[in-house]
């Protein structure tokens, strides 16, 4: 059902705060970077003397800030957006990365652990797939130095700061390669070890921060169902006996006029009026039995026997929509139920799909009894108005969870409904069907004859 359902307002993604949090201090972190590299080239410059492509070393840096001053402007943008480029920038990092080491030493280059940092970023703030694929993907980089020829423009006269071997000139000795390939191999299950572990962790804290909203909103509807039920009792209490008076008053005027055998306006009139009186605080009553039934008590009411199928039309034919249609499987059921409270659950239901569907969209209940299930009976709804996202669904039934504009409802309908049904045995459960939402409210055979 649209957006006007008698449920919860969709939250704002919970995530996005995190992920502009990860997002920021990647940037700050790729800042720090720039500027580690370029204080590590200057030292190697002057004081070690060694001599390096700096013109292609000066371009990867150039292109690193380029891309930060890019990135700095997606921090505004949309949760989707952002996690789009944190994906980008981890994998941008390790090539680069990888064009660094290549340029500076190749696999000997002890600052080849310094993959293992994206890795863990990854790991951290991507989703488990993109984690992996991180994971593989530098892994493959990393392979990739063996199969590259050695860089010739660096001169290795001094022993070589960003090389394990000392000259680039001599043949590398069998001891080292199988050192360096060892390295890799360790590098490599090292990886496996950090991504399997970090996405576990993470997946238990998500699981865990999702517990604890879970039980953060249950403990406020708690809190706003205590008060909305104080306040009730509160307002039966004050008002019981104000129209209780009244309604003797009322009942008095009438039986006088009625004993008076004047015939004039005045007369009519004034019966007229306490006939109004009386029909006023009926209602008053009604809306207070109301409020108590909304803060989740009974409306005080005992259960009595009634005919299903009659109850149904009766609420059925006090709408004027003409493409409400009623099904009933057995017209003989007796249900043994609080008349008005299954009146109320009822409608309550029948309004949150009326209130989807725009005019001419067809809504069924059907009344019927599962051919494998005959200790339950379904009462469902189905309607046409476009069905509701994932998290709507999930959050449908808590109290206060309302998507109406305020003074139109308080999102508990649903929660009514749901109360009830287990209150008698059964179920209240929210369906998405291909061209609307489905509505399953069920009660236990023992109330049903």
């Amino acid at each position: 059902m649209p957006t006007n359902y008698d449920i919860a307002t969709p939250p704002a993604p919970e995530n996005k705060h995190s992920l502009n949090t990860a997002f920021l201090w990647l940037l700050r972190l790729r800042w720090g970077a720039v500027i580690c590299q370029t204080l590590l080239l200057m030292a190697v410059s002057l004081f070690l003397k060694i001599s390096l492509p700096f013109l292609i070393i000066f371009i990867i840096i150039a292109f690193e800030t380029v891309s930060n001053l890019l990135l700095a402007h997606y921090k505004e943008a949309g949760p989707h957006r952002i996690n789009q480029a944190v994906v980008v920038i981890m994998f941008l990092d390790v090539s680069l990365l990888a064009l660094l080491i290549h340029y500076t030493g190749g696999p000997m280059n002890p600052f080849t652990f310094l993959f293992l940092v994206h890795i863990i970023i990854g790991s951290l703030i991507m989703p488990p797939k993109w984690s992996w694929t991180l994971a593989v993907f530098t892994m493959s980089c990393y392979a990739i130095l063996f199969l590259l020829p050695a860089h010739s423009g660096t001169t290795m006269s001094p022993p070589q700061l960003l090389c394990h071997h000392q000259s680039g000139a001599m043949p590398i000795p069998t001891a080292m390669r199988l050192h360096l390939k060892g390295m890799w191999l360790a590098f490599a299950i090292t990886s496996i070890f950090i991504v399997f572990f970090v996405s576990k962790i993470q997946e238990s804290l998500e699981e865990y921060q999702q517990t604890i909203g879970h039980l953060q909103r249950a403990r406020e509807n708690s809190e706003r169902l205590a008060a909305l039920a104080t306040l009730t009792a509160g307002a039966t209490h004050e008002l019981s006996t104000p129209l209780a008076a009244i309604a003797v008053a009322a009942g008095e005027m009438q039986h006088t006029l009625n004993q008076d055998n004047r015939q004039d306006e005045v007369r009519q009139e004034l019966l007229d009026d306490t006939v109004f009186i009386k029909d006023r605080i009926k209602t008053c009553k009604d809306i207070l039995g109301q409020m108590s039934s909304d803060a989740g008590h009974p409306m005080g009411e005992q259960s009595v026997s009634f005919n299903l199928a009659a109850c149904l039309r009766e609420i059925v034919k006090s709408y004027k929509y003409d493409s409400l249609s009623l099904k009933i499987e057995d017209e003989s059921l007796t249900a043994h139920l609080p008349p008005q409270t299954f009146r109320r659950v009822i409608r309550s239901l029948i309004n949150n799909s009326v209130d989807a569907c725009k005019y001419g969209k067809a809504i069924t209940i059907s009344c019927l009894s599962a051919k494998d299930d005959r200790e339950m009976i379904y009462i469902k709804i189905n309607d046409e108005g476009g069905g509701m996202d994932k998290e709507t669904l999930a959050r449908a039934s808590e109290p206060f969870f309302t998507t109406k504009k305020p003074g139109k409802g308080l999102g508990l309908g649903l929660f009514l409904a749901k109360t009830v049904a287990r209150r008698y045995g059964g179920d209240l459960q929210i369906q998405k069907i291909n061209r609307g939402t489905r509505v399953i409210w069920s009660l236990a055979r023992d109330h049903i004859s």
